[in-house]
């Protein structure tokens, strides 16, 4: 079987894990924590990392510290993984879905008109006209890889006091290469960025994830609340709610292993988005998606997309594509549905959401993990070039 994003291990993992074994150090106490976290902290040339359970742990609490509540509302791009909405739901907020870009981001450009033309501001924060709640955070995800654009975006939200959350769960090792976040990591530019290092990311822990900010008090109150709340290392006082949220010993001797090897692994991601796109330069039905020319990709997953078609049925399509490569045993998986579609959010705010609908319709991920061979990719290349769409 060709997964779609299987998990690149070497003999370090192992040496690693052997280790914790030897001085029984398996749980969310040991040596290989702090020492990810540094590493984490010294590649993204972050001041603080700190990991923590999931990268769904990770937006929970990020924003729990940057003060999201039930009087608050957060914007957030309707493609995105599930768990970006849920986290602000986990804090008893709103949510304000906003379409997305070509490269499967937040729309900029929509994003400070909705600002700009549908709020005010009132005692130094940022007003939703028509809810009359304030709008306390964004989550900017950069998806599949590719760095958000929100240059101009983000000098609006600084002026109207919006908190910047990076959800970077997809976008590890992504960085911007000019403009004024020039050879920035993802989710280091906002006031919190996330990561997930779940199996099937870039980098993996097994399960697992981390955030990364240079604001010593957010980073203090996100190890408190991961750490139960606890006021003490002996004493059990808890002075606040908090989470068991800690990452295990075990997955740090993983990610330490993993984050080792980035380079190489980012070279062989490369690799790989180049042999798709220079394979499917003449297929007359199915393209790549392009990759934003001001950052440098991680291309975690390698999105397709279906040619010249605005059919919505284009849906039961890419089913049947995934259907027949599963058959010949090969994982295909669509694109996140937009999660304004999903049952739970149907009744949330959105704005001008029109080009995530046509993405979702017409785009499907390919099999990208760093492990892939040469024959492995041709396979998959054959196949898609005898459909016809």
């Amino acid at each position: 079987m060709i997964y779609l994003h299987e998990p690149f291990t070497k003999s370090e993992e192992k040496k690693n894990l052997t280790k914790c074994l030897d001085v029984n150090q398996i749980s969310s106490i040991g040596l290989f924590i702090k020492k990810f976290e540094d590493k984490i902290s010294a590649y993204t040339s972050s001041k603080y990392a700190i990991a923590c359970s999931s990268g769904t742990a990770a937006l929970h609490i990020a924003l729990k510290v940057l003060g999201v509540n039930e009087d608050c509302e957060v914007i957030v791009p309707t493609i995105t993984f599930i768990a970006t909405a849920n986290a602000v739901k986990y804090n008893q907020a709103d949510l304000i879905f906003m379409d997305n870009d070509d490269y499967f981001n937040i729309d900029e450009k929509k994003t400070i008109e909705f600002l700009n033309q549908n709020t005010f501001q009132k005692k130094g924060f940022c007003i939703n006209k028509k809810s009359g709640k304030k709008i306390q955070a964004i989550i900017i995800t950069h998806m599949y890889g590719n760095a958000a654009e929100f240059e101009n975006l983000y000098k609006i939200l600084k002026k109207k006091n919006i908190k910047i959350i990076e959800d970077s769960a997809e976008s590890f090792g992504t960085k911007y290469t000019y403009g004024l976040f020039k050879g920035k990591h993802t989710g280091s530019i906002g006031d919190i960025g996330c990561f997930s290092f779940n199996g099937n990311k870039i980098i993996t822990t097994g399960n697992g994830g981390a955030i990364i900010t240079n604001n010593k008090m957010y980073a203090n109150k996100f190890k408190y609340y991961i750490n139960q709340s606890k006021e003490h290392e002996i004493e059990y006082i808890h002075n606040d709610i908090g989470y068991n949220y800690r990452m295990t010993n075990l997955s740090s001797a993983l990610g330490c292993a993993q984050i080792d090897r980035i380079n190489l692994i980012l070279k062989k991601k490369k690799k790989i988005y180049k042999n798709y796109s220079e394979s499917l330069k003449k297929n007359l039905f199915f393209k790549l998606s392009e990759v934003p020319h001001y950052g440098k990709n991680n291309h975690w997953l390698t999105i397709c997309k279906i040619i010249n078609s605005k059919q919505k049925k284009n849906i039961d399509k890419i089913k049947k594509i995934i259907e027949i490569f599963f058959y010949k045993g090969i994982e295909l998986r669509p694109v996140w549905k937009p999660c304004h579609l999903q049952k739970h959010y149907r009744k949330s705010q959105k704005y001008k959401i029109t080009n995530a609908t046509r993405l979702y319709y017409n785009s499907f991920c390919l099999p990208s993990g760093p492990g892939m061979t040469i024959n492995s990719i041709k396979k998959i290349l054959r196949l898609l070039n005898k459909i016809k769409t």
